[in-house]
């Protein structure tokens, strides 16, 4: 069905619908990522989806804490979607603008490639050590873990034009065609 095919045209000052998967630990750097959100001055809705860790106690408490601190302000979203099951993310990923992986280390992300079949720009720190998935301004864009890298990806993102930016979702889907193929 076209359900799944429909194209997600970017558009100016409408928010931007920004999702990440993965457990809720340091390693996936989600409070890092909404700082560095949060200086980008672009309007987003940031879907955080992924299980809270027992033995992450503390930083589940920071990242809500700094979530509601960003939500009262009343500029963007962020929403802590907890676990959801596969359908669930699908939906999700189907009105997912950028997928964005900011991870400080990181093995084959299912969720990443999953994204990539969705048709999501995917935006990933060069750190999560998946660059044999993802290569800059083909099928994603890679940013160093620092500020003047991401702001550089965003805006790159956001200057491109709606074709540029479908050509590299296409060539992220034909990445993921390619792995399944080989049964990765």
């Amino acid at each position: 069905s076209n359900f799944w095919n429909k194209k997600k045209q970017v558009k100016i000052n409408k928010e931007i619908l920004i999702t990440t998967v993965g457990n809720l630990n340091k390693i996936k750097n989600h409070l890092y990522i909404i700082e560095l959100l949060e200086k980008s001055k672009i309007k987003y809705v940031f879907n955080i989806i992924g299980e809270k860790l027992k033995t992450q106690k503390g930083y589940y408490n920071n990242l809500k804490r700094y979530v509601n601190f960003i939500n009262s302000k009343k500029r963007n979203k962020i929403n802590l979607l907890g676990k959801k099951n596969h359908l669930q993310i699908k939906k999700i990923l189907n009105r997912t603008n950028i997928f964005i992986l900011g991870s400080k280390t990181e093995g084959l992300s299912i969720s990443l490639l999953e994204a990539m079949s969705m048709q999501c720009f995917p935006i990933i720190s060069k750190e999560s050590n998946i660059s044999q998935i993802v290569r800059n301004n083909y099928n994603g864009l890679i940013f160093d873990l620092d500020e003047r890298s991401f702001m550089k990806c965003v805006s790159k993102y956001l200057k491109m034009t709606n074709k540029n930016r479908n050509i590299i979702i296409k060539n992220a889907q034909k990445t993921v065609l390619k792995l399944n193929k080989l049964n990765i």
